[in-house]
């Protein structure tokens, strides 16, 4: 009979990006969120479609949509605008309460922007929606901007449905080729610090769970 393996072992570094995942992924979703923040890149047009749906719909209570800038330069694409909006693939209709960004150089300048939106608008929480594999670096990158802030939020994941077998346009790749070079960043940008640790995960999670405006059955 092979030998069993302890249930509680010495973390490594794979363990602590899986402990980054799990965290993340233990927070349940939150149809009360204040807001919905959708950050664009990678020409993935279906990230910001997935979030007009979702706030056309109204299945959260979400008063305000924020829709970050794209590095326009290295996308070589035009800026979203409102007008484009209102056109396919996005079809936005409910248009009050929606702002947009015109440029971001990446997701830090991402997460301040939304940072300064929330602080403007007095809101406490806001729904994430971006793609799976992305998911986990800028949520833990707005957690390192709001610790540098000095201020809290509570953020909740809503993955775009997407499949992880769907091309990428910038990159050519899927989200399955694209999860090394996001836990590759993490870890570069965790020693920057740009990006939220375990630890730092861990305490920002225990605040979260005893935060009000969210209390799970």
């Amino acid at each position: 009979m092979a030998k069993s393996i302890n249930r509680v072992v010495e973390a490594d570094g794979a363990a602590e990006i899986a402990g980054l995942c799990v965290g993340i992924l233990s927070i349940p979703f939150n149809p009360r969120v204040d807001a919905l923040v959708v950050p664009p890149g990678m020409g993935e047009t279906w990230r910001v479609s997935a979030a007009v749906r979702l706030w056309e719909a109204h299945k959260t209570h979400a008063r305000q949509l924020f829709i970050a800038g794209a590095n326009t330069e290295t996308e070589k694409k035009p800026a979203l605008t409102m007008e484009a909006l209102a056109e396919p693939p996005y079809a936005l209709h409910r248009a009050e309460g929606v702002e947009v960004h015109d440029f971001d150089e990446n997701t830090v300048t991402q997460t301040r922007w939304v940072m300064e939106r929330m602080r403007a608008h007095g809101l406490q929480s806001f729904g994430l929606c971006v793609s799976q594999y992305h998911l986990v670096r800028w949520y833990l990158t707005f957690l390192k901007t709001q610790e540098k802030m000095v201020e809290r939020f509570g953020v909740y994941p809503m993955p775009t449905p997407i499949s992880l077998d769907k091309l990428i346009p910038e990159s050519g790749a899927t989200p399955w080729d694209s999860v090394a070079g996001e836990v590759a960043r993490i870890r570069a940008y965790q020693v920057k610090g740009d990006v939220a640790t375990l630890p730092e995960l861990k305490i920002y999670l225990a605040w979260l769970w005893e935060q009000p405006f969210y209390q799970p059955i």
